[in-house]
């Protein structure tokens, strides 16, 4: 019994974030593209100095 009410609170939960989770990735995407720019930034301007 609590097992199947743990399920319903999932189920409840990614109802709610399922519009939420098309972001997700995007953002995650994002901040990779972010952190690779910022570490080539970085590594330019240690060439130049």
């Amino acid at each position: 019994k609590k097992e199947t009410t743990v399920l319903m609170d999932i189920n409840c939960v990614h109802t709610k974030t399922d519009h939420i989770s098309i972001y997700i990735p995007m953002l995650i995407a994002f901040c990779i593209i972010f952190i690779w720019w910022m570490r080539r930034k970085i590594k330019q301007d240690r060439a130049t100095s």
